[in-house]
């Protein structure tokens, strides 16, 4: 839903990173933003609120680096109160986000074969669809 934003967050923060969104298209120093599914309000609420969740997934051959910017990420995407309206318009939908949060510290995957160090966060984001 709004990975872009998301996105667009991330790259303020480090923007020598190649930020993509649901997939990454470059071997090193990337930035991606993939949606995890999430929840919903329940049954009783009538404000439509829904916790999607994200994952902020960082790749750097430079493990030092790697880890910084897994800890950048995380302050800031935890506790952010936001308030903003952001408008999606693959959806033609505009969303309301109010709260994000970590649902850890960073995670650290490792190193792959390809020698680049893995670290990723995951993050619920509260928001509703604006109507």
């Amino acid at each position: 839903m709004i990975q872009e934003y998301l996105m667009n967050q991330a790259k303020k923060v480090q923007p020598d990173l190649k930020w993509t969104v649901d997939y990454y298209t470059a071997e090193d120093n990337t930035g991606t933003i993939y949606y995890e599914g999430g929840s919903l309000s329940s049954v009783n609420d009538d404000r439509n609120i829904s916790y999607p969740e994200y994952m902020v997934f960082i790749r750097c051959s430079d493990k030092r680096k790697a880890e910084v910017i897994a800890h950048k990420m995380y302050k800031l995407f935890h506790k952010k109160t936001v308030e903003e309206l952001i408008y999606i318009p693959k959806f033609d939908t505009s969303y309301r986000v109010y709260f994000m949060q970590a649902m850890s510290e960073p995670n650290r995957l490792g190193v792959g074969e390809d020698k680049v160090m893995e670290y990723s966060l995951n993050i619920q984001v509260q928001l509703r669809e604006e109507i």
